[in-house]
């Protein structure tokens, strides 16, 4: 089972030196947004990460952070564009990081995320990348009220690539 959070870095003037030993308290899960302050942080540059995991496997960490909101973009633009490609594959916003995802056969989907390669239903992988992007933006709407407009229009794509694909 697929399983997908969201974490943001807790004040925009923090620095992290060392990927390999990450302190996790510099990270809060979008789910508790009522633990961040929206003056610490900036919407346009908002760091994060997406953590996967899958079976048991961290495909995505902590350390893999980047502009979370833009790759969250970036997912949903690559489950849409799935719909009509047997291939996608993005770049991190602001690290040399690439994901791909290939459909095969029998609904199953290859996914490369670094050098950690998952094989999944495509339909579970879909529903999980779209409905935790929807999360996502849900809880960012209630810590940026003043983007709640713009914030709505991705929540609004997303309903749509969900009508797209028929997950609800």
């Amino acid at each position: 089972m697929i399983n997908i959070e969201s974490y943001i870095i807790k004040d925009k003037k923090i620095k992290i030196a060392d990927i390999d030993n990450i302190d996790k308290d510099l990270f809060v899960n979008v789910k508790d947004y009522k633990l961040l302050n929206a003056k610490n942080l900036d919407y346009d540059y908002l760091e994060g990460s997406i953590v996967v995991n899958y079976n048991g496997q961290e495909y995505l960490e902590l350390k893999d952070w980047d502009l979370i909101e833009q790759l969250w973009g970036y997912f949903v633009i690559a489950i849409k564009d799935l719909k009509q490609k047997d291939t996608v594959a993005f770049q991190f916003p602001d690290c040399p990081f690439a994901i791909s995802i290939e459909k095969k056969r029998h609904n199953r989907l290859i996914v490369l995320f670094h050098d950690k390669r998952m094989n999944i239903d495509l339909a579970e992988f879909v529903f999980g990348i779209l409905n935790a992007a929807e999360s996502f933006y849900e809880n960012l709407k209630q810590l940026f009220v003043a983007r709640e407009w713009e914030i709505n229009e991705e929540i609004e794509n997303i309903q749509n690539i969900k009508n797209l694909w028929s997950v609800k």
